[in-house]
């Protein structure tokens, strides 16, 4: 019988070492950190299936909301 036992971890824990696993990353690696549509200034999802007029997703569809390209621009976040 396998016994599994939870692990806790504080979140400032957590957020310090994902931090520092991007920054290695960064430094071995050749990729970018993406914004998704969803997150995008130019998202909207309540269009009649046609994307933001200023919106650059030109694959003759409406992007959905996990997908991703290389215009995004992250929309503000209220509060921030």
């Amino acid at each position: 019988m396998e016994i599994k036992i939870p692990i806790v971890i504080d979140d400032k824990v957590l957020e310090e070492a994902v931090d520092k696993r991007v920054a290695e990353l960064k430094k071995e690696g050749d990729f970018v950190l993406v914004i998704r549509c969803k997150d995008c200034k130019y998202w909207q999802d309540n269009n009649n299936g046609y994307p933001h007029t200023d919106c650059r997703w030109s694959n003759n569809e409406t992007p959905d909301a996990d997908d991703f390209c290389s215009y995004a621009e992250q929309k503000e976040i209220e509060g921030e």
